[in-house]
């Protein structure tokens, strides 16, 4: 009989810059609604991660109203050390508005999230030997009947 295993997806996907050090929002941890394949392909023609083109007024209207429908939880914190947290209640068009290189910033790095695939977690390698319970139980000495 073979067992199954199930995977459980996160509803949310994780928008973050921990591997960009040097980056304006890194330690910035946003949870973001998934995308559909229409909704990206879309955003993608608005001024998505590769365009270096500016986006247009109404481009950019639309933008706004796809991160404040997407944007679940975010921990911003304003220079005072307020929050400008979003969670659990999502974010207004007029938080999002008022910083435009931040609305593109978020938009980059969801869109690059959301079309991309997860990274398999880490396994340990064993070189190609067994591991060393199964040596253990080759080792133990033969019982002659």
């Amino acid at each position: 009989m073979s067992s199954k295993s199930s995977f459980t997806r996160p509803r949310n996907l994780r928008v973050h810059w921990d591997d960009e050090p040097d980056h304006e929002l890194h330690g910035a941890v946003i949870y973001m609604k998934r995308l559909s394949v229409d909704a990206l392909r879309e955003l993608s023609t608005l001024g998505g991660a590769d365009d270096d083109d500016a986006v247009d007024g109404a481009g950019f209207g639309m933008i706004v109203d796809r991160l404040a429908d997407g944007l679940v939880s975010w921990n911003l914190v304003d220079e005072a050390g307020e929050y400008e947290e979003c969670a659990p209640r999502p974010a207004t068009r007029e938080e999002l508005v008022s910083d435009g290189a931040l609305c593109m910033a978020i938009l980059d790095k969801w869109m690059d999230v959301a079309g991309s695939v997860s990274a398999p977690l880490g396994r340990r390698s064993n070189n190609g030997s067994p591991s060393p319970a199964v040596s253990a139980l080759t080792d133990l000495p033969s019982v002659s009947l």
